[in-house]
Protein backbone atom coordinates (compact mmCIF):
# COMPACT_ATOMS: atom_id res chain seq x y z
CA UNK A 1 0.00 0.00 0.00
CA UNK A 2 2.72 2.55 0.42
CA UNK A 3 3.22 3.09 -3.13
CA UNK A 4 -0.40 2.50 -3.87
CA UNK A 5 -1.65 5.08 -6.87
CA UNK A 6 -2.76 8.29 -5.58
CA UNK A 7 -6.07 7.45 -6.98
CA UNK A 8 -6.53 4.40 -5.00
CA UNK A 9 -5.12 6.16 -1.81
CA UNK A 10 -7.51 9.04 -1.81
CA UNK A 11 -10.11 6.64 -1.97
CA UNK A 12 -8.54 4.56 0.57
CA UNK A 13 -9.19 7.43 2.33
CA UNK A 14 -12.59 8.61 1.69
CA UNK A 15 -13.69 5.17 2.69
CA UNK A 16 -12.63 5.62 5.92
CA UNK A 17 -13.97 8.82 6.05
CA UNK A 18 -15.14 12.40 4.21
CA UNK A 19 -13.38 14.22 6.73
CA UNK A 20 -9.78 12.11 6.41
CA UNK A 21 -9.94 12.17 2.37
CA UNK A 22 -9.93 15.80 2.52
CA UNK A 23 -6.83 16.25 5.00
CA UNK A 24 -5.22 13.75 3.26
CA UNK A 25 -5.99 15.93 -0.06
CA UNK A 26 -4.65 19.25 1.70
CA UNK A 27 -1.45 17.10 2.28
CA UNK A 28 -0.59 15.94 -0.91
CA UNK A 29 -1.70 19.73 -2.11
CA UNK A 30 0.86 20.95 0.51
CA UNK A 31 3.79 18.43 -0.58
CA UNK A 32 2.86 19.12 -4.38
CA UNK A 33 3.04 22.98 -4.20
CA UNK A 34 6.59 22.34 -2.11
CA UNK A 35 7.30 20.03 -5.09
CA UNK A 36 6.11 22.44 -7.96
CA UNK A 37 8.38 25.45 -6.51
CA UNK A 38 11.43 23.83 -6.22
CA UNK A 39 11.10 21.81 -9.56
CA UNK A 40 9.59 24.42 -11.42
CA UNK A 41 6.56 22.45 -12.35
CA UNK A 42 3.19 23.06 -13.41
CA UNK A 43 0.18 21.42 -11.76
CA UNK A 44 -3.09 21.77 -10.70
CA UNK A 45 -4.85 20.21 -7.84
CA UNK A 46 -8.57 21.26 -8.84
CA UNK A 47 -7.32 18.81 -12.43
CA UNK A 48 -5.94 15.81 -10.26
CA UNK A 49 -9.06 15.46 -8.23
CA UNK A 50 -11.43 15.77 -11.28
CA UNK A 51 -10.56 12.96 -13.14
CA UNK A 52 -10.12 10.93 -9.69
CA UNK A 53 -13.06 8.54 -10.03
CA UNK A 54 -13.46 10.21 -13.62
CA UNK A 55 -13.11 6.55 -15.52
CA UNK A 56 -14.99 4.32 -13.29
CA UNK A 57 -18.36 6.92 -14.09
CA UNK A 58 -17.64 6.88 -17.90
CA UNK A 59 -16.99 2.78 -17.73
CA UNK A 60 -20.37 2.60 -15.97
CA UNK A 61 -22.04 4.81 -18.63
CA UNK A 62 -20.32 2.85 -21.77
CA UNK A 63 -21.13 -0.46 -20.05
CA UNK A 64 -25.06 0.27 -19.32
CA UNK A 65 -25.97 3.83 -20.68
CA UNK A 66 -24.56 4.14 -24.26
CA UNK A 67 -26.33 2.04 -26.95
CA UNK A 68 -23.47 0.41 -29.88
CA UNK A 69 -25.66 2.01 -32.52
CA UNK A 70 -25.54 5.56 -31.31
CA UNK A 71 -22.71 8.38 -33.42
CA UNK A 72 -20.15 9.73 -31.27
CA UNK A 73 -21.57 12.90 -31.12
CA UNK A 74 -24.48 11.42 -29.65
CA UNK A 75 -22.54 9.35 -27.39
CA UNK A 76 -20.92 12.60 -26.29
CA UNK A 77 -24.28 13.88 -25.26
CA UNK A 78 -24.49 10.57 -23.11
CA UNK A 79 -21.40 11.32 -21.18
CA UNK A 80 -22.26 15.45 -20.88
CA UNK A 81 -25.35 14.65 -19.50
CA UNK A 82 -24.36 12.55 -17.12
CA UNK A 83 -21.67 15.28 -15.83
CA UNK A 84 -24.82 17.45 -15.61
CA UNK A 85 -26.44 15.06 -13.35
CA UNK A 86 -23.72 15.63 -10.89
CA UNK A 87 -23.87 19.14 -11.20
CA UNK A 88 -26.72 19.45 -10.66
CA UNK A 89 -26.55 17.04 -7.24
CA UNK A 90 -23.96 19.08 -5.71
CA UNK A 91 -23.61 22.71 -7.14
CA UNK A 92 -27.12 23.02 -8.05
CA UNK A 93 -27.19 23.86 -11.51
CA UNK A 94 -25.82 22.79 -15.09
CA UNK A 95 -22.53 23.48 -16.65
CA UNK A 96 -24.47 25.78 -19.21
CA UNK A 97 -26.02 27.29 -16.48
CA UNK A 98 -23.00 28.40 -14.77
CA UNK A 99 -21.54 29.49 -18.33
CA UNK A 100 -24.52 31.68 -18.97
CA UNK A 101 -24.03 33.58 -15.58
CA UNK A 102 -20.43 33.45 -15.64
CA UNK A 103 -19.23 34.34 -19.25
CA UNK A 104 -16.21 36.19 -18.26
CA UNK A 105 -14.83 33.18 -16.18
CA UNK A 106 -12.48 30.97 -18.13
CA UNK A 107 -13.10 27.11 -17.81
CA UNK A 108 -15.63 25.45 -16.73
CA UNK A 109 -17.78 25.17 -12.79
CA UNK A 110 -15.23 22.35 -11.74
CA UNK A 111 -12.43 24.97 -12.78
CA UNK A 112 -13.84 27.27 -9.82
CA UNK A 113 -15.04 24.72 -7.69
CA UNK A 114 -13.62 24.59 -3.75
CA UNK A 115 -11.31 21.69 -3.01
CA UNK A 116 -14.33 20.67 -0.69
CA UNK A 117 -16.57 20.26 -3.33
CA UNK A 118 -14.96 18.07 -5.43
CA UNK A 119 -14.08 15.83 -2.88
CA UNK A 120 -17.48 15.35 -2.94
CA UNK A 121 -17.89 15.35 -6.92
CA UNK A 122 -14.80 13.01 -6.54
CA UNK A 123 -17.25 10.85 -4.70
CA UNK A 124 -20.47 11.05 -6.56
CA UNK A 125 -18.56 9.74 -9.37
CA UNK A 126 -18.11 6.49 -7.56
CA UNK A 127 -21.40 6.29 -6.36
CA UNK A 128 -23.13 7.05 -9.67
CA UNK A 129 -21.44 4.67 -11.05
CA UNK A 130 -22.52 1.64 -8.95
CA UNK A 131 -26.26 3.35 -8.99
CA UNK A 132 -25.83 2.91 -13.19
CA UNK A 133 -24.85 -0.59 -12.36
CA UNK A 134 -27.75 -1.18 -10.63
CA UNK A 135 -29.84 0.29 -13.27
CA UNK A 136 -31.71 2.83 -11.06
CA UNK A 137 -33.23 5.65 -13.44
CA UNK A 138 -31.43 8.79 -13.81
CA UNK A 139 -34.45 10.77 -11.92
CA UNK A 140 -33.49 8.27 -9.17
CA UNK A 141 -29.68 8.48 -9.21
CA UNK A 142 -29.97 12.48 -8.97
CA UNK A 143 -31.88 12.17 -5.52
CA UNK A 144 -29.81 10.08 -3.92
CA UNK A 145 -26.78 12.17 -5.38
CA UNK A 146 -28.24 14.72 -3.75
CA UNK A 147 -28.87 13.35 -0.89
CA UNK A 148 -25.58 12.10 -0.38
CA UNK A 149 -24.03 15.67 -1.53
CA UNK A 150 -25.50 17.53 1.28
CA UNK A 151 -24.69 14.78 4.04
CA UNK A 152 -21.10 15.16 2.82
CA UNK A 153 -20.80 18.94 2.82
CA UNK A 154 -22.67 19.07 6.32
CA UNK A 155 -20.27 16.51 7.22
CA UNK A 156 -17.32 18.51 6.77
CA UNK A 157 -19.11 21.98 7.70
CA UNK A 158 -19.07 19.84 11.35
CA UNK A 159 -15.34 19.04 11.08
CA UNK A 160 -14.62 23.07 10.46
CA UNK A 161 -17.17 23.98 12.92
CA UNK A 162 -14.96 21.99 15.77
CA UNK A 163 -11.96 23.71 13.92
CA UNK A 164 -13.64 27.24 14.32
CA UNK A 165 -15.10 26.30 17.74
CA UNK A 166 -11.10 26.35 19.21
CA UNK A 167 -10.53 29.92 17.56
CA UNK A 168 -13.43 31.30 19.61
CA UNK A 169 -12.66 29.40 22.90
CA UNK A 170 -9.23 31.25 22.34
CA UNK A 171 -10.24 34.48 23.02
CA UNK A 172 -12.30 33.49 25.66
CA UNK A 173 -15.84 33.09 23.76
CA UNK A 174 -18.08 30.20 23.44
CA UNK A 175 -17.00 27.27 21.48
CA UNK A 176 -20.77 26.81 19.97
CA UNK A 177 -20.21 30.45 18.43
CA UNK A 178 -17.46 28.67 16.14
CA UNK A 179 -20.93 27.03 14.19
CA UNK A 180 -19.71 26.63 10.67
CA UNK A 181 -22.62 25.67 7.81
CA UNK A 182 -22.86 25.48 4.43
CA UNK A 183 -23.15 28.85 2.65
CA UNK A 184 -26.20 30.68 1.88
CA UNK A 185 -23.44 31.99 -0.75
CA UNK A 186 -21.64 29.37 -2.70
CA UNK A 187 -20.65 31.73 -4.99
CA UNK A 188 -18.40 33.40 -2.63
CA UNK A 189 -17.56 30.91 -0.22
CA UNK A 190 -18.51 27.19 0.48
CA UNK A 191 -18.75 27.48 4.15
CA UNK A 192 -19.95 30.63 6.43
CA UNK A 193 -19.50 31.09 10.57
CA UNK A 194 -21.79 33.56 12.05
CA UNK A 195 -20.90 33.81 15.48
CA UNK A 196 -18.62 36.17 15.28
CA UNK A 197 -21.67 39.03 15.80
CA UNK A 198 -23.25 37.53 18.83
CA UNK A 199 -19.88 37.14 20.07
CA UNK A 200 -18.98 40.64 20.10
CA UNK A 201 -22.12 41.23 21.40
CA UNK A 202 -20.79 39.27 24.39
CA UNK A 203 -17.48 40.84 24.14
CA UNK A 204 -18.77 44.48 23.79
CA UNK A 205 -16.55 45.22 20.90
CA UNK A 206 -16.72 45.72 17.19
CA UNK A 207 -18.19 42.88 15.32
CA UNK A 208 -15.27 42.90 12.60
CA UNK A 209 -12.76 43.35 15.12
CA UNK A 210 -14.00 40.04 16.90
CA UNK A 211 -14.11 38.38 13.16
CA UNK A 212 -10.55 39.66 12.54
CA UNK A 213 -9.40 38.20 15.52
CA UNK A 214 -10.83 34.94 14.76
CA UNK A 215 -9.24 34.83 11.10
CA UNK A 216 -5.80 35.55 12.86
CA UNK A 217 -6.33 32.68 14.63
CA UNK A 218 -6.97 30.18 11.70
CA UNK A 219 -3.83 31.35 9.33
CA UNK A 220 -1.67 28.47 9.74
CA UNK A 221 -5.10 26.19 9.97
CA UNK A 222 -4.26 23.34 7.12
CA UNK A 223 -7.98 22.32 6.67
CA UNK A 224 -8.59 25.57 6.06
CA UNK A 225 -7.68 27.00 2.19
CA UNK A 226 -9.28 30.91 2.33
CA UNK A 227 -11.01 32.72 4.79
CA UNK A 228 -12.77 36.27 4.19
CA UNK A 229 -14.67 38.67 6.03
CA UNK A 230 -17.85 39.42 4.18
CA UNK A 231 -21.03 42.27 5.72
CA UNK A 232 -20.99 43.08 8.97
CA UNK A 233 -19.10 40.34 10.22
CA UNK A 234 -19.71 36.72 8.45
CA UNK A 235 -16.57 34.34 8.06
CA UNK A 236 -16.39 33.07 4.52
CA UNK A 237 -14.13 29.54 4.85
CA UNK A 238 -13.28 27.39 1.76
Amino acid sequence: GTFAHQDIAFEFASWISIEFKLYIIKEFQRLKADENERLKLEWNLQRTLAKVNYHIQTDAIKENLVPKELSKTQISFVYANEADLLNVALFGFTAKDWRDKNPEKDGNVRDHASIEQLVVLSNLESINAVLIHQGLMQSERLIQLNKTAIQQMKSLATELSGIVGKAFEALGLPADLGAVRVSDRPDLAQFQCNGAMAAAKKASKNPREVAGAILEILQTEKAIEKLEIAGPAFINIS
